[in-house]
């Protein structure tokens, strides 16, 4: 059996952790699957490195034409040097996993959603089955994506959304929905690892810069989030803590770190670490995360680490609803007390041991359905 995993990437951090996840997963369950991936997941050298094969297939916006002479090449290529170079074509493929995580939204626009129902149609056409891992979805206002996700919806085997709301965007753009279901985000069931040169004896509070808040909401908030990690920084060291600054995704996170530290009387120590499952590892170790990325929140969280959170998209209330702690989901415009009266509950005392017992008994229980998810999944794919 040939499986592709679709909507995954290394550039950004999230997307590799559910590549990682998805893969370890499918070689636990199925050790004898050939896992795939396509030209758009990385390079060569990357995607052989984490054992995947390479999908000759991809879709360039800019270069249309692109999909065509890929297509091409690959059908023209003797198998023997397909095989040598691990080349599989589209139609060897039996199964398509879609780990998106969060493509198809209004906020995102529909090209992502029609490329995926054109896609889906085809393999749907070519006898594949097709499931959507779990990933936030929605909302679908405009024509064009409402349109396009509504094919999706006819076209696949299954959908799991990761949250109600993202549930209830599904159902309402099709009658077709006894397939559509909810389950955890599942990089849950990934172990983070540490680097050797960090200290993890020093429990210290982490703050997760995300350039999406300035890029995605409105221009108040925009115009506040910098002015919010100053608050949070100063809160922090006003109490005696040395936070530092976690990199988690993009070279525009790194330029929030900067300017934040111009703004700071003593700048705070950046960690860069291209390597998401150390990532997962060094959040691990912290006493309080303060984060606006998603998977930043939830590397945290589901290792039972209190978390103050800010975000730009539905994806986050659902998250800190999930690990029953919504009350840390803190608006850009809150007072300054409020912001301090978080950080003072949850960086000591009573309280703080609540919050981590209540995250360590939800962990164990969402990744429980994670591996109910990944049941299911194998038991469509056994069909």
């Amino acid at each position: 059996m040939i499986i592709q995993l679709y909507g995954t990437n290394f550039i950004n951090k999230g997307a590799e952790l559910m590549l990682y996840a998805a893969l370890k997963a499918l070689v636990d369950l199925r050790p004898e699957v050939t896992i795939v991936s396509d030209l758009r997941c990385g390079t060569f050298r990357q995607r052989t490195a984490v054992g995947l094969q390479h999908l000759a297939w991809m879709y360039s916006k800019k270069y249309p034409f692109s999909e065509t002479i890929v297509i091409n090449l690959a059908n023209l290529t003797p198998s023997y040097l397909r095989q040598m170079w691990r080349i599989v074509r589209e139609q060897e493929v039996n199964v398509v996993l879609d780990a998106s995580g969060f493509s198809y939204s209004d906020q995102l626009g529909p090209y992502a959603a029609e490329l995926m129902a054109t896609s889906s149609q085809r393999w749907k056409e070519q006898g594949k089955r097709i499931i959507l891992l779990p990933q936030a979805f929605g909302p679908f206002e405009t024509l064009r994506l409402k349109t396009a996700m509504s094919q999706v919806v006819e076209n696949v085997d299954k959908i799991f959304a990761r949250d109600q709301v993202s549930y209830e965007h599904l159902m309402s753009i099709s009658k077709k929905t006894a397939h559509i279901s909810i389950a955890p985000d599942f990089t849950c069931l990934v172990e983070g690892q540490l680097p050797k040169d960090f200290d993890s004896t020093v429990k210290r509070p982490c703050i997760i810069p995300n350039q999406r808040m300035i890029a995605e909401t409105s221009s108040i908030v925009a115009k506040n989030y910098l002015p919010f990690l100053l608050r949070c920084a100063n809160s922090l060291v006003g109490r005696g803590f040395e936070p530092f600054i976690l990199v988690h995704e993009t070279s525009q996170d790194y330029q929030l770190a900067m300017d934040l530290n111009t703004q700071l009387s003593k700048p705070l120590k950046i960690v860069r670490e291209p390597d998401p499952l150390y990532l997962k590892g060094i959040l691990g170790t912290c006493s309080l995360v303060i984060s606006s990325r998603y998977h930043g929140l939830m590397s945290a969280l589901s290792q039972g680490v209190p978390c103050i959170a800010t975000g730009w998209s539905h994806k986050y209330q659902a998250l800190l609803e999930d690990y029953g702690c919504t009350e840390y989901l803190l608006p850009l415009d809150g007072s300054i007390e409020q912001l301090d009266n978080m950080i003072e509950t949850l960086i000591a005392g009573s309280t703080r041991i609540d919050v981590v017992n209540r995250l360590i008994k939800v962990s164990s229980k969402q990744k429980q359905m994670a591996h109910e998810m990944w049941q299911q999944v194998m038991g469509i794919l056994n069909d």
